[in-house]
């Protein structure tokens, strides 16, 4: 069976901004890469993630988790039952797998399927240009506490977010300042 480890926080993150019953299905998951990226789009903001540790995938792949990370996990383990399906299995900082319990002694497991389909090119949204001064822009609310709750799935306490504008149809950058992960996210503006 094929195993491939990732930092839990960046699917803490990356689910944050993944569709919710999206008629384009593939955006109800998060792409991992053989790159070591984690990425998570609704369509209108996108969260990317870079996984140093990230090994073992031959080609890029989107899985959707049924249920939630744990918030003590460190890592998680993916474990391909076959191309279509797996679990997932954490590990705390010291390495040993989490159980749900100490008296139940049973590993705490979360489910994944692998979805088919063309994942969006994400470098096209990616912005290749240096950031500008504007002078305003418009922003949906929901979209920037999506920002805060990435940051503090990545464990930040107090977070830091550093937004880079292009103009106002531009996508906004948003560097997440975290002193244990690298992760942005891109949301697109709103019009004013």
């Amino acid at each position: 069976m094929k195993t491939v480890k990732v930092k839990a926080a960046f699917l803490r993150a990356a689910m944050f901004m993944q569709g919710i019953n999206d008629v384009r299905y593939y955006l109800n998951g998060i792409q991992l890469t053989k790159d070591g990226y984690i990425n998570a789009t609704n369509g209108h903001c996108l969260y990317r993630g870079k996984d140093e540790t990230m090994k073992g995938l031959s080609s890029d792949i989107t899985i959707a988790i049924d249920g939630k990370i744990p918030a003590r996990a460190e890592t998680a383990v993916l474990h391909f039952v076959d191309k279509e399906s797996g679990y997932l299995s954490f590990e705390d900082s010291s390495g040993h797998e989490l159980e749900i319990s100490k008296a139940k002694r049973r590993p705490v497991r979360r489910f994944f399927d692998v979805l088919e389909g063309k994942y969006p090119e994400l470098d096209r949204v990616i912005p290749k240009t240096d950031p500008q001064p504007i002078s305003d822009i418009g922003v949906n609310a929901e979209y920037m506490g999506l920002v805060g709750n990435i940051a503090k799935a990545m464990g930040c306490r107090s977070p830091v977010v550093k937004f880079s504008f292009r103009d106002q149809h531009s996508v906004i950058e948003a560097d997440i300042i975290s002193p244990f992960h690298t992760a942005k996210a891109y949301i697109m503006p709103a019009r004013v």
